[in-house]
């Protein structure tokens, strides 16, 4: 076990250093510096031998998982990887991180991470816990937006929610949606929609200015999720001028009678909030496939 002795610089001076952990082969801390203590909230002892995906949300594990195995070279480096890890406090921090595979007498030992600060803690999602809540998060959301939309940070906003599962936003052109982004919440993996899929009837629906909305039985294998659970696939129209610009879907439980119509107040209120900063759609953009 390792611990980088304190630095003499001034509190400014770390903000600007980078935090550098590593890891062994099953993903475990094996080194951790007094940046990355800071960062992560917990003492040295604390994160020694703990597993770094308790620190990562689910789609930043996934990626990280993928990226590692490409790592062959002696002092070869990616490019910038940018992933959300979650501090002992919940916060979230989205950052910047280069990966290394350091060797000792010439074989190889762990990954070396290093975290980029960007010193900013998502707390817009981790805060947002009830419908109550989220018109304040929203218009927050939408002051601080500069030339173009994060559309992931935003799907974000709702995941964070305990009845919905998924979320989407489509950009809709030429009578075809484009994925714009998409985000999941905690859930097993094997109830999880195909969100880049879409049918023929949603489409129609969304154009005329309504709601489709689709009622699946899922059931799940896993541990305490086991069973059979109704869950509510509904995609709702983005609208400015009385035309139909791009579609809200959502995954969710149908806990409220009121659930409905709050998203669909919502939706009102994104479609005119952000059409001006809808992107015309590219000649490359992917759009998704029809079942």
């Amino acid at each position: 076990m390792h611990r980088e002795p304190a630095s003499n610089g001034t509190e400014r001076d770390k903000s600007k250093r980078c935090a550098v952990i590593k890891i062994d082969f099953n993903g475990r801390f094996v080194y951790i510096d007094a940046l990355a203590e800071r960062f992560f909230g917990l003492p040295l002892e604390n994160l020694f031998g703990q597993s770094i995906k308790d620190f990562l949300d689910e789609n930043s594990y996934t990626l990280l998982l993928s990226v590692l195995p490409a790592q062959k070279h002696y002092e070869s480096f990616f490019e910038a990887t940018r992933l959300v890890f979650i501090d002992a406090r919940k916060d979230r921090h989205e950052v910047d991180i280069i990966i290394s595979l350091n060797f000792i007498a010439g074989n190889p030992a762990n990954y070396q991470i290093i975290i980029s600060p960007l010193n900013e803690v998502l707390n817009p999602v981790a805060g947002c816990s009830t419908f109550d809540e989220m018109p304040r998060h929203l218009m927050d959301y939408v002051s601080t937006i500069g030339k173009d939309v994060d559309w992931k940070k935003l799907c974000g906003l709702f995941t964070s929610l305990d009845d919905i599962f998924q979320v989407g936003i489509y950009r809709l052109a030429n009578d075809e949606l484009a994925p714009l982004a998409n985000e999941s919440g905690d859930m097993p993996a094997d109830m999880k929609t195909d969100l880049e899929k879409t049918s023929k009837n949603l489409i129609s629906a969304v154009m005329k200015g309504n709601p489709f909305i689709e009622k699946q039985s899922t059931e799940s294998q896993k541990g305490e999720s086991a069973g059979t659970f109704d869950i509510l696939d509904a995609a709702f129209p983005l609208m400015q001028g009385g035309n139909c610009w791009g579609v809200l879907r959502f995954v969710y439980n149908d806990s409220s009678p009121d659930l409905k119509d709050n998203l669909n107040n919502i939706a009102a209120f994104l479609g005119k909030a952000l059409y001006s900063y809808v992107v015309a759609p590219q000649a490359d953009r992917q759009t998704v496939s029809i079942q």
